[in-house]
């Protein structure tokens, strides 16, 4: 088909010209054009001579208006219309483009099709909208309604999502309906951008207007309300389409399966793993990775390996490099460096090829405790065995050494980075000035971070956080203030971790006005406070709730001096409510911390703090519930310890948080609650910064 395409339709390099939006609504061209002409031409073109229509196009040029007339006169011979589109000098109007897809459409030349909307959507600079000329030209022709669902599936694949769901939203109203492989180019599109919404409304609309799913579309649909409405409505979702008589291939069970790991559930995605052969499907190694991956992220790296011994037990499938380099990236990232370097070792003799991601799991796990001989180790069995480090690899080093306070390696690594061919990143500088910064060094972190500037590397929140506290730190109050001001003035820093770390920083200094009134410019920045904001500030603590160390809970009296104190911010009132069971956990009173939980919730008081002004609920539980369930024992330790390098010291038994077996299991205990992925992303990176 692509090569009728090519013999039919000269490659339209003319095309890159600028459309003629003044030709697209042309005079009736039947009225403009010269009668002899346009008869002698149509008579060649329908003998299919067009070498001699060619010939008399030389001494006679082919106006817009002789084109579009001849068109129409043509429409019913799709190569005599290619070949006349093809004999324009310059480029056709937006008009011939909608009377030539037409002509192609009807006669089912999807391929030129195609080729054509693809030259016109990749012109430069971007063409006009052909969606108004199309259903001009189908009210004139009526034919073909087909058009519009390719320029559909051209928009959508093309990214111009904007367009396509214009096309989508009007179709209906010309009496057509997208296929449903169009719509499926559109909604994986949407999910793709990050538009799960907007994916959502689209498919609701599908189903108004009874368009069939097919298993492509309930794959791509279950990724999506996993993420949009959690795992338990995606599994719904699909369950429903089997009811239906809708196939249900495995890669929307993948979808849920993912799902599941991603919330922590992964016994619940090994069940589903299970039931796979009585819905008619076979698991296969994706599947058993998805497995991998889910115990990996719990921390359950003795069930993760089991995994891979089950795919090597079994004689229908292959392990690979994927399952083998999740397995070794999760011992790498709970610091288990011999079981990362025997998985390797497995793997190498199993005749597997190490790839990048795993040499960067095992650099950066060597990296982060300091053993910075065996991460160059390992850097050199990447070259030798032709796996060429990269940016991720070099800033793994440089982290490293800044961590040990030897910023002379670090720069010597960021010299042979960019002699390898690598750019320093804002990554890379902010393992920098965070390494300067710890070692009080705090002008040579300013030389650095004007520097930054200079090349043209743009700060993101950590590098802008790790400059003010460096200044705070160090004593140097007026300096941080400044450069906040500078940050700022440049457009930056309007974040949560940033602004926090200001408002800690004027506390400090006794400077509360001004925190407060950085308080209420967050609000203006629609950059809402959190419990940390409150907290730091005084505005909100556990002192300063009543009855909060009282030997009975008066929760009336609390919530009755929330309501004062909030003044109806529903945010305010839910970082509350945080705080005085933070309080409570801190007293040692995790009973009372249970029993205002589920207080709390049996009143619908706890759903209510999560509704935004639409009224749709944010999220199913807050960080209130990880403390109460996962930092009991990490509060009693940090309340005496801190988890100082000291007490570290004393006992050989004695470990960080991210390396307690029971922390992570009483951690991946309380993630179960949070069934929204974005919820427990952020769960999980509140816990990872604790920690």
């Amino acid at each position: 088909m692509h090569h009728r395409c090519r013999r039919l339709l000269r490659p339209l390099s003319f095309l890159r010209r600028g459309i003629h939006s003044s030709s697209s609504a042309p005079p009736p061209a039947d009225a403009t054009a010269d009668a002899t002409l346009l008869e002698r031409l149509t008579r060649l073109l329908l003998l299919h001579r067009f070498a001699a229509a060619a010939r008399l196009l030389s001494s006679a040029p082919l106006t817009s208006a002789l084109l579009h007339a001849a068109l129409r006169r043509v429409r019913l011979d799709p190569d005599a219309a290619l070949h006349l589109f093809r004999l324009s000098p310059s480029r056709p109007s937006l008009l011939a483009h909608a009377q030539l897809l037409h002509i192609l459409a009807r006669a089912r030349r999807s391929a030129d099709a195609r080729a054509l909307l693809a030259s016109l959507l990749s012109a430069r600079p971007p063409a006009p909208p052909l969606f108004p000329h199309l259903v001009e030209v189908y009210k004139e022709f009526t034919f073909s309604a087909a058009s519009f669902d390719l320029l559909l599936r051209a928009l959508a694949n093309a990214g111009h999502l904007g367009s396509a769901l214009q096309v989508f939203d009007e179709m209906p109203t010309l009496g057509c309906r997208p296929s449903v492989r169009s719509c499926n180019s559109m909604l994986n599109k949407l999910a793709q951008a990050g538009d799960l919404g907007t994916a959502v409304d689209v498919f609701e609309q599908m189903q108004r207007a009874e368009i069939l799913p097919d298993k492509f579309m309930v794959a791509i649909m279950a990724k999506v309300y996993c993420r949009v409405k959690g795992v338990v409505h995606a599994l719904e979702f699909v369950e429903e389409m089997t009811k239906m008589g809708v196939e249900v291939n495995l890669v929307a069970y993948h979808a849920v399966m993912n799902g599941y790991c991603e919330v922590g559930r992964t016994e619940d995605a090994r069940r589903m793993l299970e039931s796979l052969p009585t819905r008619g499907l076979s698991p296969n190694v994706v599947t058993y990775t998805l497995l991998v991956k889910g115990y990996c992220n719990e921390g359950k790296m003795e069930e993760a390996e089991g995994v891979v011994r089950e795919i090597k037990k079994n004689k229908e499938l292959v392990v690979d490099e994927v399952a083998y380099g999740a397995v070794i990236n999760g011992y790498c990232q709970r610091g288990r460096m011999e079981d990362a370097a025997r998985l390797l070792n497995e793997m190498m003799d199993a005749g597997l090829q190490v790839n990048l991601l795993v040499c960067n799991a095992m650099v950066n796990g060597f990296c982060k405790l300091g053993r910075m001989v065996e991460a160059h180790k390992v850097l050199h069995e990447m070259e030798c065995a032709g796996v060429r480090p990269d940016a991720y690899s070099y800033n793994s080093l440089v982290d490293g050494y800044c961590r040990k306070g030897l910023m002379n390696k670090a720069f010597e690594i960021c010299d042979t980075m960019v002699r390898n061919g690598s750019t320093l990143s804002t990554l890379t500088y902010n393992a920098l000035l965070k390494g300067f910064c710890s070692l009080g060094l705090i002008d040579d972190a300013l030389r650095l971070w004007f520097f930054m500037l200079k090349k043209g590397v743009a700060p993101n929140e950590i590098s802008c956080s790790t400059m003010l506290d460096g200044f705070f730190k160090a004593g140097k109050a007026q300096k941080a203030l400044n450069l906040w001001k500078e940050i700022l003035a440049r457009g930056l820093a309007k974040n949560i971790t940033t602004c926090n770390t200001v408002i800690n920083g004027l506390c400090k200094i006794a400077r509360m006005p001004e925190a407060e009134e950085l308080l209420e410019r967050m609000k203006e920045w629609k950059c809402p406070p959190d419990d940390i904001t409150y907290r730091t500030l005084k505005l909100v603590d556990t002192d300063m709730i009543p009855d909060i160390s009282a030997a009975g809970l008066e929760i009336g009296k609390i919530a009755d001096f929330i309501d004062t104190v909030a003044d109806g911010n529903h945010y305010s009132t839910k970082i509350m409510w945080n705080i005085v069971i933070f309080g409570l956990c801190k007293l040692g009173r995790i009973e009372d911390a249970k029993i205002l939980f589920e207080n709390l919730k049996s009143k619908g008081g706890w759903s209510n703090l999560y509704e935004n002004s639409e009224g749709k609920t944010k999220t199913k539980e807050c960080i209130a519930g990880l403390l109460v369930i996962s930092l009991k024992r990490l509060e009693q330790r940090m309340l005496s310890k801190h988890y100082s390098d000291q007490w570290l010291s004393e006992d050989p038994n004695r470990v960080t948080p991210h390396m307690d077996p029971e922390i992570s299991e009483e951690r991946n205990n309380c993630f179960k609650f949070f069934a929204i992925a974005e919820d427990l992303r952020k769960i999980k990176q509140q816990f990872a910064d604790f920690t």
